[in-house]
Parts: C-alpha cells; structure tokens; sequence
C-alpha cells in the first residue's frame, strides 16, 4: 500500500472519528449534525476513492467509484448549511432548494449517467 492510498485511509478514520465526536458533544446542535455530515461526505469520498484505486474487481471499481458521488453530491449542500449556520443566515429557502436538488441527484450516482465504465490507467 503506497502513502497516497494510506492518506485517504487515514482521511476516512478522521473524518468519521470527527463526525463522532462532534455528535457526541452535542447532538442537539445543528451546527454540530451540519458538520458531522459534511465531515461524513469527505469519508465516503475517501473512502470509496480508495477502494476504487486499490480494487482488482472491475464491477467493484465501477460500484465504488459511482458511491464516491453520493459523497460529491451532498458535500456541498452540508457545507453550505454549515456555513449558514456558523453565519447566523436564515437562509431556509436556499438550504431547502440545495437539499432536494442533491436528493434528485443522488439516485443518478448508480447510473451510467455520472459513471459509465471504470478502466486501469497507469
């Protein structure tokens, strides 16, 4: 296992270690669950980009390389909450809109839209 591989192994522990804490300290906060999500996105990204690399399945690429979007697709709407919520910005409309946008998105992460084919590169 090279450094690079090891890093978004290191990266998914973290994250979700973090997401842990954060909903541990206070799982009343929606600061803290904005977070916790946004730091859950980062490892399913880590996550599934790593077992994409490391896979000598091809169906198991392909599966874990269309997973890694679900992480892509929400990663942005959870940040984007959370930066509301640090902000103070009542801004429920634009934090609804980014909810259903990713939940109309989401279920095209396991078609051939996002991903067609996963193929060796050196």
């Amino acid at each position: 296992m090279t450094t690079y591989i090891l890093s978004f192994y290191i990266t998914t522990i973290t994250n979700i270690f973090l997401a842990a804490f954060l909903i541990y300290k206070s799982n009343k906060s929606i600061l803290n669950w904005t977070a916790a999500l946004f730091s859950l996105t980062i490892a399913i990204y880590s996550l599934s980009f790593a077992t994409t690399i490391t896979s000598t399945n091809k169906n198991l690429a392909l599966f874990w390389n269309r997973f890694l979007y679900l992480g892509v697709i929400f990663m942005p709407v959870f940040f984007l909450h959370f930066t509301f919520q640090i902000l103070e910005l009542n801004k429920k409309r634009v934090i609804l809109i980014s909810y259903i946008l990713a939940g109309v998105l989401s279920p095209f992460a396991f078609t051939d839209y996002l991903v067609k084919d996963v193929v060796p590169k050196l």
